[in-house]
């Protein structure tokens, strides 16, 4: 190589890196900007996480959706360190969504969860996830959310502060050996340490919420049952709707008070049970709510009742299926992604006695969302129940 094209791959070289740290800097101080002053004043009663992971590696291994997004937002392009929840002045009034993948974003659908349960619940929203921070330039409805409702607030977890106080304390170091359902049971217990803790309701991050949820205390919802159908009024008495053979509660959305007993015995059931060993994703699910149910109140079969007590800490009421189901599980997929449109007054008499139209990710999380509102439930409820994050259609269509 001649000493001239040498000297000229020098300066490119030289150029190429100063480009590099030029825009690594604006990066960070982006991330520093007026912007993060948000997070810092949404969450001004608990202390902030101090760890902000970014690096030139992160920096510039951004998917080309992450760039797409802060070039028409640019707002977005922050990294936002969380606070750790520590509990706050609430008892039992407010709502808590859980991620324990990882992610430090949320999807199109697990955003129109939380934008759903902020205009409709009446409940203050905490959005817990195991990453310590949030990306607000991977996901454009979860920026939008970020900074367009000022009661969803965003913390992190640490599981081993959480599980502290708890019968479920040191669980982690087994949880952490199981391959194929950490996440799953991660989350499977962490919900319930979380409503034992602090107090309040919890729903899975693939639900829309279409109705008020704060007069709904210290219940459970049946699993699978005989399908009782509602009257006009979207009752039906006590002791109709019975559960199947599984006995199994649901444990997608719940309530409980503060320390009420029914997570307490949840939690020491599974700190007996829990074997790492064992590949088996329901150690911590509706399963054992509903064995824990039969055991703690002595219950020869499950059914639709409300069991009182003097002990607040002990009363619980098991509430029909169709209250957070529209249909049975086995017919959610077609009834939530029809092969025949479906028109408005269809939608309306299907969700018509429902709180909440639960999705199912886990096993129909890969249907399409088409936009089209007579083809899909989420393209009929999008519009209305979460219409930031249904604005932005394509992210309802990837994790």
């Amino acid at each position: 190589m001649n000493p001239i094209t040498l000297k000229l791959n020098s300066k490119l070289t030289f150029i190429a890196f100063s480009c590099l740290f030029v825009s690594a800097a604006i990066y960070c101080f982006s991330s520093f900007s007026s912007p993060a002053s948000i997070q810092h004043e949404k969450n001004k009663d608990v202390k902030s996480n101090p760890k902000l992971s970014t690096n030139l590696f992160s920096v510039f291994s951004k998917s080309s959706s992450s760039w797409r997004i802060t070039s028409k937002y640019p707002h977005c392009n922050i990294l936002v360190p969380l606070p750790f929840y520590n509990g706050t002045s609430e008892e039992s009034d407010q709502l808590f969504f859980l991620e324990t993948s990882g992610k430090s974003y949320l999807s199109g659908r697990q955003a129109c969860s939380v934008e759903s349960a902020a205009l409709y619940s009446g409940l203050p929203i905490k959005v817990i996830i195991r990453n310590e921070n949030l990306d607000l330039s991977i996901s454009a409805t979860t920026c939008h959310l970020y900074f367009n409702y000022t009661n969803v607030q965003f913390y992190t977890v640490n599981f081993t502060e959480l599980f502290l106080d708890t019968p479920v304390a040191g669980i982690e170091e087994r949880v952490d050996r199981v391959v194929a359902h950490g996440i799953t049971h991660y989350s499977d217990i962490g919900r319930q340490a979380i409503v034992y803790k602090y107090g309040g309701f919890y729903l899975d991050l693939d639900i829309v919420v279409i109705k008020k949820l704060t007069h709904l205390k210290n219940f459970y919802v049946l699993q699978y049952s005989n399908g009782a159908s509602p009257d006009e009024f979207c009752e039906i008495g006590e002791g109709t709707e019975i559960g199947r053979s599984e006995n199994w509660l649901n444990n997608a959305h719940f309530q409980f008070s503060k320390h009420h007993q029914f997570p307490w015995e949840f939690l020491q059931y599974v700190n007996k049970t829990y074997n790492p060993e064992v590949s088996d994703r329901r150690q911590a699910g509706p399963k054992v709510c509903g064995i824990v149910a039969t055991r703690l109140y002595n219950l020869s079969r499950r059914t639709n009742m409300k069991i009182p007590s003097d002990d607040k800490s002990r009363e619980i009421q098991f509430l029909p299926t169709f209250k957070f189901q529209p249909a049975g599980f086995r017919e959610i997929g077609p009834k939530l992604y029809p092969k025949t449109p479906q028109k408005a007054e269809d939608w309306e008499k299907l969700f018509r006695c429902s709180y909440i139209v639960h999705f199912y990710s886990n096993k129909w999380g890969r249907q399409r969302v088409t936009g089209d509102p007579e083809r899909d439930a989420y393209s009929y409820l999008g519009p209305t129940y979460c219409p930031l994050s249904f604005k932005h259609l394509d992210e309802f269509n990837y994790p």
